[in-house]
């Protein structure tokens, strides 16, 4: 949904083609927001059928015909509109650690911290790349007083990291910490079923 947004913005500024459209929005959100150039063809296509931007088109150097989209008026109304309206609450949370934790069976304490593990040393290597990516999310505002997006979108995904990377510890220690409590050697003991 925000993709198609983004696009309309960008034919906002001026009329463009599916590849340089891909190629503005990373140059403008930075490496962070990877976007395949089919979307932006399939979003494209999409916002012509509904009217909201209109194709033609257009010669190349090399003798080729691309089509290019411009935004129509339509199309400004409902970004003007998009813009204004409330933002939409966060989306449900769905980390892949929640299904890997799910698909062991009850009580497998060791393959619990394993994927645990294996997950955070992910998330320490992402954040190790995104604060050594050369784009330092120093501030949002960049010397000569100008608003930066690729700041704010580093400095979006760096908090991220570092939230999952904490809830990833926090359920860590608390799983070690049970998994060698007293309580639980005395279920074992006793035969019961780790879950019940």
């Amino acid at each position: 949904m925000t993709l198609r947004y983004a696009i309309l913005v960008l034919l906002s500024e001026e009329p463009s083609h599916g590849y340089r459209l891909k190629r503005r929005l990373e140059e403008t959100v930075g490496s962070l927001w990877q976007v395949n150039v089919g979307q932006v063809y399939q979003t494209l296509a999409q916002l012509d059928r509904q009217g909201l931007a209109r194709s033609r088109m257009e010669a190349t150097d090399q003798l080729k015909v691309r089509k290019v989209y411009e935004i129509t008026e339509k199309g400004r109304r409902a970004l003007a509109t998009w813009l204004k309206r409330r933002p939409s609450k966060p989306g449900p949370i769905r980390p892949e650690i929640v299904v890997r934790l799910i698909a062991l069976e009850s009580g497998e304490y060791q393959q619990a911290l394993e994927q645990l593990r294996a997950e955070e040393e992910v998330y320490l290597t992402y954040l190790e790349r995104l604060n050594g990516s050369g784009e330092p999310a120093r501030s949002l505002v960049a010397e000569g007083g100008s608003f930066r997006v690729r700041d704010l979108a580093l400095d979006i995904a760096v908090c991220q990291a570092r939230a999952h990377l904490g809830w990833l510890r926090s359920w860590r220690e608390q799983l070690e910490r049970f998994r060698s409590s007293p309580a639980l050697a005395e279920r074992k003991a006793l035969g019961l079923q780790i879950g019940q």
